[in-house]
């Protein structure tokens, strides 16, 4: 099967993921955000610390625990220091992290993110599959079929149309992938079928002109 084009998508979140969690002030299971702020508490030799969320109804304060306990020499010096200063990057990296805790749930909206789109290969002749890696440093939680419509300007449900038929599939991977989060890296095959021609879509990956 010959090669149209090679593309690469970088996936880069634009806001921390939101949580669910119960508000006391609410009475009821909210969204919380993360305010970009950290708290310590120092009990002797010892150190907890926790990253603070905030209700996106009410405003009201939760924790989220990040260590408690912890002997403060076996803390790296440069996490130490994040967490003192309120590292932006550091809050971002955590709140980024589905895996924070795992009695969080994240929304199942997922956060808002970028796409930044890389051209490795692209062929002159009228090739028949495009091939369309797709990386994900910061393990943005965000599911397969958004970041695709997103990055191809279509709908979702026009998506699940092409996994179906077969123009978008991923190698190596159950039909039920294109609904589950994205993992670090991720390898998508673009290719021509019946009702679908790969020209068709391959200006999408890198928003570049059609091929005549």
């Amino acid at each position: 099967m010959s090669l149209l084009s090679s593309v690469e998508w970088t996936v880069l979140t634009t806001e921390s993921p939101q949580i669910k969690h119960p508000c006391r002030r609410c009475g009821a299971i909210s969204s919380f955000a993360s305010t970009g702020k950290f708290r310590l508490n120092a009990n002797g030799s010892r150190l907890d610390a926790w990253l603070i969320y905030k209700c996106l109804a009410c405003d009201n304060r939760w924790n989220l625990s990040l260590f408690e306990r912890r002997p403060v020499g076996n803390i790296p010096r440069d996490l130490l220091v994040s967490l003192q200063e309120n590292d932006a990057s550091l809050a971002h990296r955590i709140a980024s992290n589905p895996l924070a805790n795992s009695a969080c749930v994240a929304s199942g909206h997922g956060p808002e993110f970028s796409i930044t789109k890389r051209l490795q290969v692209r062929t002159s002749e009228n090739g028949s599959q495009s091939n369309l890696t797709i990386l994900n440093p910061l393990k943005c939680p965000v599911r397969m079929d958004k970041v695709l419509a997103q990055g191809l300007s279509l709908s979702r449900s026009v998506v699940h149309e092409l996994a179906e038929e077969g123009a978008i599939y991923l190698p190596l991977c159950s039909g039920k992938a294109i609904k589950r989060p994205i993992k670090e890296r991720t390898v998508v095959g673009i290719r021509s079928t019946q009702c679908t021609r790969v020209s068709d879509l391959n200006y999408r990956l890198m928003n570049f002109p059609k091929m005549e």
